[in-house]
């Protein structure tokens, strides 16, 4: 069990261009990013940014992946993977991802390798994770989207300023029936001759509404300019993939692999808006892609292959072709990394967000990442981590807003809360240490911490004695019987992130707390936690205390810094029993290390 224990305040770097994705479906620059927005996570779900971190003149590469993505990013930056020698099992496990500061894959990322033929094969060895599907507000059209899939790929368009009618062209009855029943279309008249189906408006009311609709989402136009409206791509899950079936029943192919067992889905495509709105809507759902062009009679087509085991068409022709094969492509799990460019040194800024696992999207829907300690141990040494409680405890805001005032009032209602948030926390470790064997999980706030701001507060006469003893009697008692067991309170190692007080305020400023201002007193209210943090650091003996200088080490913002800050708390914990000799060889051996890192401080 270890504690990573520091004072208050105690995120990675993206260019200022790059556009963070935007809960309501919107895009803006990470430059105008702040504190409170709200973007998406990986896992489709809104998150909040809590930090803001801007950083001068930093080494930039552009990154591309097979898929076609590109984002541009430091050297410092940390790129979540899967790698490709770990086991299939962690492969596609989000709790399973490593993170690795880019500068540290610039030589590794690809491995050649020469084939028995004599061809140059390129082993990619990081791979990116896929989003899952983003979660937007469900939408009402006039015209279905699945009707709109039709429309964008078989419609005739052009044809709604000059005509009094709506026409497809399909050879699929089964088609031509969902698509009249979407569109709510009675009649048609049709030729045998040719696959057009026209729908007159005298037969069917609904025509000019729909002719109308299509003129305000100015879609009047030939193939080679449609495109899918923005307000089809952020809809709702459900939505955008009915939208996606109308394009793969009319546009899209199904083809069988080399062992006839497996089948792929591409869709096809003259129009460049269509090709780069398709896209977006398949990376929105968190389905993999790749795309191919073909200049075929000086006529520039695209094919989109679409990678996901879900069923996306909905037509009689695709499912007979499909019937008796499966889907076996693993690209609808992860991209790998296929090229690291050096591009010119530029401005950046790193952002921090409050969800669990750190990650955020960015443009295109790439998945990158924010930092911690406790999550960069945490994954090095595949364990879990549990972290700080603070966005949804509306208490917290109430305790800072009137000064020593709310603070008196608010103290043992607030600490009894955390008490009882890091009780549930505890249990679930020493659980997982039990069930599952895991040990050296990672704790970014404790009970030793929660107990140094109680008596900090109780030493500041903001913590009545009657309720400061309750207090304490309560957290001895539920230390006392964990799971069943006597747990002693002390972890088996503390990290102590040891600052200055200005660089300490400076943490609290980056993260951008409402709450957390500073004025007159609050700043002499963290000066007495940063003085209470100092003094149980001078005399705490009761389990090993591993130093960081944060004044001197800077590993959220220097790659070099946290690698060996990282090094040297790994060799700490083998020194201390909590690592074998062979779990600290193999996290060497992983990090490519010859030498014994060098000494940091160690209490």
């Amino acid at each position: 069990m270890i504690y990573v224990n520091a004072p208050i305040g105690m995120g990675k770097q993206v260019s200022l261009d790059t556009n963070l994705l935007m809960a309501d479906g919107t895009k803006k620059q990470a430059k105008n990013i702040k504190i409170g927005d709200i973007v998406l996570g990986q896992d489709g779900k809104h998150t909040k940014i809590t930090g803001v971190y801007p950083h001068k003149n930093k080494k930039f590469y552009k990154v591309t992946l097979l898929d076609g993505r590109y984002f541009k990013v430091c050297d410092e930056h940390l790129i979540p993977y899967w790698s490709r020698n770990s086991r299939n099992g962690s492969r596609g496990n989000i709790k399973k991802l490593k993170v690795k500061p880019l500068g540290e894959m610039l030589n590794d990322y690809v491995v050649n390798s020469v084939s028995k033929t004599g061809s140059v094969l390129h082993n990619y060895k990081y791979l990116i994770p896929l989003a899952e599907p983003v979660e937007y507000k469900e939408r009402k059209h006039i015209i279905s989207p699945y009707a709109m899939g039709v429309l964008l790929s078989e419609g005739s368009l052009h044809e709604v300023e000059t005509r009094n009618a709506l026409r497809i062209s399909t050879n699929e009855e089964d088609i031509l029936v969902k698509f009249m029943k979407e569109a709510e279309l009675d009649k048609y008249t049709h030729y045998d001759y040719n696959y057009t189906y026209n729908f007159p408006k005298k037969y069917n009311p609904n025509v000019q509404k729909i002719n109308d609709e299509l003129k305000r989402l100015d879609l009047g136009h030939t193939a080679r300019y449609k495109s899918i409206p923005e307000e089809y791509l952020v809809d709702s899950v459900k939505n955008r993939k009915e939208l996606l079936k109308g394009l793969i029943d009319t546009d899209g192919f199904i083809t069988g692999g080399k062992d006839r067992n497996n089948y792929s889905v591409a869709y096809y495509t003259s129009s460049s808006k269509l090709r780069d709105t398709f896209l977006q809507l398949v990376d929105s759902l968190g389905y993999g892609r790749h795309v191919t062009v073909d200049n075929h009679n000086d006529n520039t087509n695209w094919a989109i292959s679409v990678y996901t085991p879900d069923i996306i068409w909905s037509s009689k022709k695709h499912s007979d072709k499909a019937r008796g094969r499966q889907y076996k492509s693993k690209r609808n799990i992860y991209t790998p990394i296929i090229n690291i460019e050096r591009i010119d040194n530029q401005d950046g800024v790193c952002f921090s967000v409050d969800n669990e696992d750190h990650l955020f999207l960015i443009d295109n829907y790439v998945v990158t990442h924010n930092t911690s300690l406790t999550k960069i141990l945490s994954a090095d040494l595949n364990t879990k981590a549990f972290y700080e409680r603070v966005d949804d405890m509306p208490i917290l805001k109430k305790f800072y807003a009137a000064g020593a005032e709310s603070r008196l009032a608010l103290a043992f209602p607030l600490q009894v809360a955390f008490l009882n948030y890091r009780y549930q926390q505890l249990r679930e470790g020493l659980h997982l240490a039990e069930t599952e064997g895991m040990k050296n999980t990672v704790y970014d706030s404790s009970l030793l911490s929660d107990g140094l701001m109680a008596f900090n507060l109780y030493k500041r006469g903001e913590f009545p004695k009657e309720e400061f003893r309750l207090y304490q009697e309560l957290s001895q008692n539920m230390q006392a019987n964990v799971s069943g067991h006597p747990f002693s309170g002390f972890p088996d190692v503390v990290i102590y992130l040891k600052s200055s007080f200005p660089l300490m305020v400076e943490h609290i400023v980056g993260r951008g707390r409402d709450m957390e201002t500073i004025d007159d007193d609050k700043k002499d209210y963290y000066h007495s936690v940063w003085k209470t943090y100092d003094n149980w650091y001078q005399s705490y003996a009761q389990s090993p205390v591993i130093t960081i200088d944060m004044d001197k080490y800077d590993y959220v913002n220097n790659s070099e810094d946290r690698r060996n800050v990282i090094e040297y708390i790994e060799s700490k914990l083998a020194d201390f029993g909590l690592l074998s000799d062979n779990e600290l060889a193999g996290l060497y051996m992983a990090h490519d290390i010859k030498d014994t890192p060098a000494e940091i401080d160690i209490k």
